[in-house]
């Protein structure tokens, strides 16, 4: 297992240890404070930028270096991983120590660059410190791209091994479904063998049993003339009872039909005592407003029956509503006097969808809607 270290952090403790020993050397430990001139005055020490380069250019030369023999220990790990393990594990052991090593100098490094009084001289190392930031990032890049490329070979290994196995393990199955075709096929020739045996047994069982199912024919030809015999009766007597059958239901049509008749004239009569006594109740009617009455109660109905939703089945049934109206037709209340409940239901729902109903202007007239009765049939 490789360092959570790895090579970019090398590369940058060896840059911050080459920057601390050029800012260590720079500085004259010996020299003794002078008074300051009358004039002004910039103190500057400048790094040599070849000594820089040089020392880049080694450490670029040792990551060279380091990136050519971890090529070559990759090559060999599938043979060493033990070994590699270990030295992996020495590895982090010595990037700690160095690391606190770097840390120590660094801190002792600030702490000295903390005493530098001149403005020129904290610039210029501020300008190197940015320049070796921006090298060891772009090291960190190209070391990061070489372990990308060590994840894709590995990644590439182990598919290898994995495609191989899987060969493997095809060859082994169809080893497999081999011996078992082979031992399929031995089975299947002692089957048929013992098929054949079974065979003939059965051709003399099969000789036998025709012989039976020709006795067992002429019995059951003699039991299906009796069964047809039989079926030709069963037929006649059920034509008898669905001959009955219907006259029963034709008789039951025509009493239901009477009963309709019957409850539609006793409707009628009720209807024609229920308008003889509002007939004399009011008296005063003239001839015309008598007229003009029924013209209304016309309307009325006319209306309702347009927002009526009629069923099938209904025929025969009838409703008598009972009705209370405002002066200006709207409709105060709707109940039910008689009748079948659904069709009342349904005819109640259709005066309150009207919701207001034609109503004379004649006062006399008037005064006969404001609490009526009116029959429905649909």
């Amino acid at each position: 297992m490789k360092s959570r270290f790895g090579l970019p952090f090398i590369i940058a403790c060896v840059l911050h240890v080459v920057l601390a020993i050029v800012f260590i050397v720079g500085i004259d430990f010996k020299k003794e404070p002078t008074p300051p001139p009358s004039g002004s005055a910039i103190n500057a020490v400048v790094i040599d930028q070849a000594t820089v380069d040089a020392q880049v250019s080694k450490i670029k030369q040792k990551e060279a270096q380091k990136r050519r023999e971890e090529a070559e220990r990759i090559a060999e790990a599938n043979e060493e991983l033990e070994r590699v393990k270990e030295l992996a594990k020495q590895e982090r052991e010595r990037q700690l120590a160095e690391q606190k090593k770097v840390e120590q100098l660094e801190v002792e490094r600030k702490n000295k660059e903390a005493e530098r009084t001149a403005a020129e001289e904290a610039a210029k190392v501020a300008a190197a410190a940015l320049a070796a930031k921006e090298a060891e990032r772009k090291l960190a890049e190209e070391a990061a791209q070489q372990a990308d490329r060590v994840r894709q070979q590995k990644e590439a290994e182990r598919k290898e091994a994995e495609q191989k196995a899987l060969q493997a393990e095809q060859a082994r199955k169809e080893k497999e479904a081999q011996r078992l075709a082979a031992e399929q096929a031995a089975a299947k020739a002692a089957a048929e063998q013992k098929a054949a045996e079974e065979a003939a047994k059965k051709a003399e069982a099969e000789k036998q049993k025709k012989l039976e199912e020709a006795k067992k024919a002429e019995a059951e030809k003699k039991a299906a003339e009796e069964a047809a015999k039989k079926a030709e009766a069963e037929k006649k007597r059920q034509q008898e009872e669905a001959k009955k059958a219907k006259d029963q239901a034709e008789r039951e049509a025509a009493e239901r039909k009477r009963k309709a008749a019957e409850a539609k004239r006793q409707s009628e009569l009720e209807a024609l005592m229920a308008a003889e006594f509002a007939a004399e109740q009011s008296n005063a009617l003239t001839s015309r407003q008598i007229s003009e009455k029924g013209k209304y109660m016309a309307l009325i109905k006319d209306k309702v029956e347009r927002n009526w939703r009629v069923e099938s089945g209904w025929s025969g049934k009838h409703c008598l509503l009972n009705i209370r109206l405002a002066n200006n037709g709207l409709v105060l209340e709707t109940k039910r006097v008689e009748g079948d409940g659904q069709v009342c239901r349904s005819a109640i729902a259709a005066v309150r969808q009207a919701n207001s109903l034609p109503v004379p202007k004649d006062p006399a007239v008037l005064a006969e809607f404001k609490d009526f009765n009116l029959r429905l049939e649909p």
